[in-house]
């Protein structure tokens, strides 16, 4: 009689390929959860920009502690502020840093970096545009001022 003697087991080969084809997918995984973070923080950032704008908006109509509401801008950072003027050493100031390779642009028509709403009408002291934009130039959003207070995202 011959008897066959069979091995249990996998090769060598067939390991290699399993192993290649986890590391392709935690690739892929990397990249997609990447690229999911970066943009999330692209619309976190436009979210809170424009609910800045729209509370400093609402303040300012309905004359919250008597005073007008503004908001200042720099590259990535906003900041609402209380007043007709921003003073950056203000402990009332609500600061809002920008994150995940998010910047801010703007084309405001007055070429301001600050937008004060006035009292009880709420009309903007600069109108135009104010740009989102993710550091890789992949995302933009545009949040429009409008003469009247509206605002647009």
């Amino acid at each position: 009689m011959n008897r066959r003697i069979h091995k249990r087991g996998f090769t060598f080969i067939e390991i290699l390929v399993v192993i290649a084809i986890i590391l392709i997918l935690a690739a892929v995984a990397v990249v997609t959860f990447k690229n999911l973070d970066t943009t999330s923080s692209h619309r976190v950032v436009t979210q809170e920009v424009y609910s800045t704008l729209t509370e400093a908006h609402n303040n300012s109509i309905a004359s919250t502690d008597d005073s007008v509401y503004g908001v200042h801008f720099e590259t990535d950072l906003i900041t609402l502020f209380e007043g007709d003027t921003y003073n950056a050493s203000d402990s009332t100031n609500k600061e809002f840093v920008f994150t995940g390779g998010v910047y801010a642009t703007s084309s405001l028509i007055t070429n301001s970096v600050d937008i004060v709403f006035k009292r009880l009408t709420g009309f903007p002291t600069a109108t135009g545009a104010l740009h989102i934009v993710r550091s890789d130039g992949s995302a933009t959003s545009t949040i429009t001022i409008h003469g009247t207070g509206l605002i647009e995202k």
